[in-house]
């Protein structure tokens, strides 16, 4: 387990040497230039890919690189710099942005609302796949000059960050 994490840690220490990136991840993502895709490997249902993946690295069983030879035109047409195939655990309890409403008691008529995680906006909301022991809560927040919107607060927060600055 801690050479899967030491994997990811240096997947990422990489991705962002190349491209001389000193902040800004969100899930595995770069910026709004280098995003990642990862590509979720259920062991027992059929994969999904999304830029927006929350999970605790100790979750991970495996993780591979797919070498930019082999994933060139897809990380073209899909707009993404790296594709990462991520084998979570069989236990990990991963769920979608609708999973997230159900379980934390959203209203159906505040699930329209803007998405942000530790108070970062989120692009694509509807991709979000977030590991449930990573969730702190869920609320939705009315600012004065931003309006609402559901934040998902998370155990690591320094782990989501966007290249544009918060809001």
């Amino acid at each position: 387990m801690r050479k899967q994490i030491l994997l990811i840690i240096l997947a990422i220490t990489l991705i962002k040497a190349s491209y001389g990136q000193t902040d800004s991840i969100s899930g595995l993502r770069l910026d709004e230039k280098h995003k990642v895709l990862c590509i979720i490997n259920y062991p027992n249902k059929a994969p999904v890919a999304t830029v927006n993946l929350i999970i605790d690295p100790q979750d991970v069983d495996s993780l591979f690189i797919v070498s930019p030879d082999q994933s060139a035109e897809i990380c073209k047409l899909m707009k993404v710099s790296i594709i990462v195939v991520i084998r979570p655990s069989l236990l990990v309890p991963l769920l979608t942005l609708g999973d997230v409403f159900q379980r934390f008691y959203i209203k159906p008529e505040d699930q329209r609302l803007p998405v942000r995680i530790d108070d970062w906006i989120t692009d694509n909301p509807e991709t979000v796949i977030i590991d449930l022991n990573e969730i702190v809560s869920v609320e939705v927040v009315k600012k004065d000059g931003i309006g609402s919107f559901i934040n998902i607060v998370t155990q690591h927060p320094f782990t989501i960050r966007k290249a544009h600055k918060k809001p």
